[in-house]
């Protein structure tokens, strides 16, 4: 069984800005393989080119059209529900830039109405930002997340992302996001037809049970947890975890072997210090 695969990046490819031991060697083996896989993450700080310039500095050499981002499918989502809408972001000037290049009519804080505003993520957000938010749901705008995640590791442990945010704004004005990127059954279906694969063919690799795993079970996909990242292996060892993911990996290189394992069976016999599951 070859699987396609979806890998997560920070936490799973790289820590910030230190890549995370194997991860070169582990997508050099699926590439010479002739394997199919993308990855995703859940921030939409960087572009595909950024995250592929980022990537080359750490040995691993992919195309743009392999790094897929939550701002991409939140672009997409309104491309297929609303293309002649007026959008109010919240993120950085690339993702701002992505939208106005994709057809979007985006305005700044100081406009008197949009139809939607995406929350995204930027460093640089700041009360103006919340408040022109805020305002232009007041008015009718419709309110879209890229992604949910709480919080992301960071030099200092952990830093709060956009779901942080999002939440701001949905206290203050009722309204609920529609919210994207991982765990969602619209990036999952966005990302099935970019692999053009059935559910069996795909797995989820990732760091995150909250996220990356709950990803896979929800959409009906194999996940495997690599102890690299955010979820311990202490953590994913815990009873309540069981049946969330397929397999759990000290690293990519254990995955690796498994992955050869399994290429030659539909059921390879190999023994980790978390496997919730007897099987794949």
């Amino acid at each position: 069984m070859e699987l396609k695969y979806i890998i997560d990046l920070d936490g799973t490819i790289y820590q910030q800005n230190r890549p995370i031991k194997f991860a070169d060697k582990f997508i050099s083996y699926l590439q010479k393989e002739g394997r199919e896989f993308v990855f995703f993450t859940n921030s939409p700080e960087k572009s595909p080119l950024e995250l592929k310039l980022k990537l080359s500095g750490f040995n691993i050499d992919v195309s743009e059209k392999q790094i897929i981002t939550s701002g991409q499918v939140a672009i997409d989502y309104l491309l297929c529900h609303n293309k002649n809408c007026t959008v109010f972001v919240i993120g950085t000037n690339q993702l701002k830039n992505d939208f106005s290049n994709s057809g979007f009519n985006v305005v700044d804080s100081k406009s008197k109405k949009a139809d939607y505003v995406v929350c995204g993520f930027s460093r640089s957000v700041d009360f103006s930002d919340i408040e022109a938010a805020c305002r232009y749901i007041w008015n009718g705008a419709k309110l879209i997340c890229t992604n949910f995640d709480e919080s992301i590791p960071c030099e200092n442990g952990l830093t709060p992302h956009t779901g942080a945010i999002n939440a701001s704004i949905e206290y203050a004005t009722g309204e609920k996001a529609i919210v994207l990127g991982k765990p969602g059954s619209y990036t999952f279906e966005f990302l099935q037809n970019r692999l053009n694969a059935q559910k069996q063919e795909l797995c989820v690799i990732g760091d995150r049970i909250d996220i990356d795993m709950l990803f896979g079970k929800l959409n009906g996909i194999k996940s495997f947890l690599v102890y690299t990242g955010i979820t311990s292996e202490a953590e994913a060892l815990d009873p309540k975890n069981h049946g969330l993911f397929d397999a759990g990996f000290k690293n990519l290189k254990q995955l690796m072997d498994f992955d050869k394992e399994l290429c030659q069976g539909p059921k390879p016999h190999y023994v980790f210090s978390a496997v919730p599951k007897e099987s794949v």
